[in-house]
């Protein structure tokens, strides 16, 4: 890569991220209910959560993931593993940790693997709520109970929450940025 375009590449992540903040500053003032507030994980009871994690050869990020999970402070909820037919150890080695394994290697016309396996594990699901996650995250052990916890104080049929993200690598910082805009413009009334 030339300097010119590592230049204008610095320059284009320089003016998204100055965007961002000035919008997260605006939004925390404007609206400072969409901020995480202290109430926030306080339940009076606590619904049954169905956990999907949809995998495709995750054996590198899936015991993390599952971990995480079983270590959750909430004690009403199943994890659903949906695998798309992995060829490495996911399914042996994510056994352990789950309530249910669905293996479908089959993808009908018209499905994208990952949406038909969050499909197909969400039509076994028992949960009142259901909790979609990727393989390859891991879960804060008060984080299911603060999400339930905003769902039920908003009276939601849905939430997405924005994930924080452990950046390794320079470019992956990006990827942060286009979630927080996305959200914070998803967000204006």
């Amino acid at each position: 890569m030339n300097v010119s375009l590592l230049t204008i590449l610095a320059i284009v992540y320089l003016v998204i991220a100055i965007i961002s903040i000035i919008y997260f500053i605006l939004i925390t003032f404007e609206r400072p209910d969409i901020l995480f507030q202290e109430e926030f994980g306080k339940l009076s009871e606590e619904p049954f959560v169905s956990i999907i994690v949809p995998t495709y050869n995750e054996e590198n990020n899936i015991l993390t993931c599952l971990h995480s999970l079983k270590m959750l402070d909430y004690s009403n909820y199943e994890i659903i593993l949906s695998d798309g037919g992995s060829n490495d150890r996911t399914v042996e080695l994510a056994k352990p940790y789950v309530d249910k394994v669905l293996v479908e290697e089959t993808l009908p016309e018209g499905w994208i693997g990952k949406n038909y396996g969050c499909h197909i594990a969400s039509e076994i699901a028992k949960g009142e709520i259901l909790l979609f996650t990727d393989a390859d995250t891991f879960h804060r052990r008060d984080s299911l109970k603060k999400t339930v916890s905003v769902l039920l104080q908003k009276n939601a049929g849905l939430l997405s929450m924005m994930p924080y993200q452990r950046v390794e690598k320079w470019w992956e910082s990006i990827v942060p940025i286009y979630f927080f805009l996305s959200l914070s413009f998803s967000l204006r009334r």
